[in-house]
């Protein structure tokens, strides 16, 4: 049974569907930068509304994240979020599960550093997440940027040897030896490895290799874009555009799929 938060959130989101200019919102560029729920509400309008008019957008249903789904193989799904100074962060997670990755490794991947977006340029900042599931429920896992490689992990060697179910054993110690060789910092505590996984009392696990790729657009772009109650049309084409650009010009393909 659904509690009242998550059926008043169905059903703003029912009105949404239908037409938001019901339910009253003030444009972005009459709010402050510390009004996040306003802020997102008024990007979860122009998902709504890109939706309708293009066919290669479709907003995820879910009541904890806003998004919508990303219909390359090596992802699942394009995530939208403001931060506390009124930015809003797009982030994608490339890999995320083995499937994805049997895409996403057909050779090394590599992204490309800036992307554009409604003629601007912005850079693409990316990190690196092991994900680390049993029952396909995610334990543990590990967080890391370049600055904590020694060398480069993500191979497509690497992929096809290290990832997918791993058990206790040689698996388990190769998997040991193989961020030791290539993580400067301790991994072992980031990731509870002597806890979650030796002490577990597991046998098996299954591992993966994702990124977070994100892009941040300042709050004063936002503001720019939208001045007018009336309508959100410059948003509306700013998320066609970022799902345009994110399934073609995200993924450097001179080098990859």
């Amino acid at each position: 049974m659904k509690n009242h938060l998550e059926i008043q959130t169905d059903f703003v989101s029912f009105v949404k569907s239908h037409n938001y200019r019901w339910l009253p919102e003030s444009p972005i560029n009459s709010l402050q930068s510390n009004n996040r729920d306003s802020i997102l509400r008024r990007v979860d309008s122009a998902i709504i509304e890109a939706s309708k008019t293009d066919n290669n957008i479709t907003k995820l249903h879910y009541n904890d994240r806003l998004g919508i789904v990303f219909t390359k193989g090596w992802a699942q799904e394009v995530l939208f979020n403001i931060n506390e100074n009124g930015d809003l962060t797009v982030a994608i997670y490339p890999g995320n599960t083995k499937g994805q990755g049997h895409t996403l490794f057909r050779t090394d991947p590599v992204f490309n550093k800036e992307i554009q977006i409604l003629s601007e340029t912005y850079s693409v900042s990316k990190t690196y997440h092991i994900k680390f599931t049993s029952f396909q429920k995610y334990f543990t896992g590990l967080w890391f940027g370049n600055n904590e490689l020694k060398n480069d992990l993500y191979t497509r060697n690497n992929f096809h040897k290290f990832t997918g179910r791993k058990k206790r054993g040689k698996d388990w110690d190769d998997l040991e030896t193989l961020f030791d060789n290539n993580l400067k910092y301790d991994w072992k505590i980031q990731c509870k490895w002597n806890e979650k996984i030796l002490k577990s009392g597991k046998n098996q696990f299954d591992i993966s290799f994702g990124y977070e790729i994100a892009v941040k657009i300042p709050f004063n772009k936002l503001k720019e874009l939208d001045t007018e109650q009336s309508h959100v049309n410059n948003l509306t084409k700013m998320i066609e555009e970022i799902n345009q650009v994110f399934s073609s010009n995200l993924l450097n393909t001179s080098t990859n799929i």
